[in-house]
């Protein structure tokens, strides 16, 4: 039992007035409990840890949540039996609202019906934006297989290969070299289609001499996303291209230099955001946020957006940096690495190289 967690979310209750948590979403099952099965609900208070699952998983959930009391439930839902298992009439429990569908809820309402509810969207977001020591160090391990996903990727390109192939081998390779799974289906784009900061590679694109690629992937381990984007040519780059990546490159730069705790999140995307706008060709070309939190999700707490309400940064939060310049019909350029929030500034976790390249 990962027990700093747990007084965290004890803490979270004496701090709302809550009495229990109910916690019943994946992510959180496996952060709060290392439970990793696809159903369970968690239940903690002041004095009990419980976590309630089928029979599929009783002897996953013994093996992989020490310390957790187990309980098998057979032919009830999971509230029903936690609302069976002590007198929960006049207890305030504390849910996050984003956690649970409206059936789900109505559900507990049937199920703890002398007791109040306490809605919180994102509560649980929250406590995981910081990292501890051991999520850091899986984090390093997953950029370091990120690294080694761009390399392969870059050995692949040749005259006539398509997008779509570099993305199926790129996760036989994540498969083959430690990772879990790749981190989200990898955006890999050749020529104009590099202006599209969200593709879907095309097993009908072919890469050609003077083509642009930019290539967004990353891979999972032990249940943490990596995040990496880099651009590169294949052949000789026009003048215009060559001045948006070393435009991106710079403002990836000041944005990596703004980072550091008590620095507000809209600040650091802000200052990027400037930079490029500042360039008249590209005012209003980086439509995205500048980046988003990674951890046992893709996207998560921190937001470095301009639409955030704004917050500020704080030691060992990891987050992506990945300003982009995209014009429409030519093509664009985005780099982006996975950084740790420090005291001073911030760790980058990812290594690969970012000067221009020319495959």
């Amino acid at each position: 039992m990962n027990i700093n967690r747990i007084e965290r979310l004890r803490s979270k209750l004496r701090e709302l007035g809550a009495d229990g948590a109910l916690i019943g979403d994946a992510v959180n099952r496996r952060y709060f409990a290392d439970f990793t099965g696809s159903a369970g609900l968690l239940y903690v208070d002041m004095e009990r840890t419980a976590l309630f699952v089928d029979f599929r998983y009783t002897g996953l959930a013994s093996k992989q949540s020490e310390g957790w009391e187990i309980n098998e439930v057979s032919g009830k839902r999971f509230t029903r039996s936690l609302a069976e298992s002590a007198d929960f009439s006049g207890r305030k429990l504390l849910i996050g609202s984003d956690s649970f569908t409206l059936d789900v809820f109505e559900v507990m309402r049937e199920d703890f019906p002398k007791s109040d509810f306490v809605l919180k969207p994102r509560i649980w977001a929250r406590l995981r934006a910081v990292k501890d020591v051991g999520e850091i160090e899986i984090l390093r391990r997953a950029a370091v297989l990120a690294d080694k996903g761009v390399e392969f990727m870059i050995s692949l390109l040749k005259e006539g290969i398509s997008e779509a192939e570099v993305a199926i081998q790129l996760e036989h390779f994540h498969r083959t070299n430690g990772a879990e799974d790749k981190a989200f289906d990898p955006i890999i784009a050749f020529g104009p289609n590099s202006a599209m900061p969200h593709y879907a590679p095309s097993r009908d694109v072919k890469l050609k001499k003077g083509d642009t690629v930019l290539m967004d992937s990353g891979a999972r381990v032990d249940g943490y996303h990596s995040d990496i984007t880099r651009t590169v040519f294949f052949g000789d780059p026009t003048s215009e291209m060559a001045h948006i990546y070393e435009t991106t490159f710079e403002s990836q730069l000041l944005g990596l230099e703004t980072i550091r705790a008590g620095v507000d999140d809209v600040a650091v995307d802000r200052a990027v955001r400037e930079f490029i706008d500042s360039h008249p060709e590209y005012e209003g070309m980086f439509g995205h946020g500048l980046g988003h939190g990674i951890g046992l999700e893709i996207h998560e707490l921190p937001v470095l957006g301009k639409m955030d309400e704004g917050a500020p940064l704080e030691e060992n939060m990891a987050v992506t940096v990945e300003p982009g310049i995209y014009i429409p019909g030519k093509g664009g350029v985005r780099i982006e690495d996975d950084v740790i929030v420090t005291a001073d500034g911030c760790e980058i976790l990812t290594r690969f190289p970012k000067e221009l390249m020319v495959i």
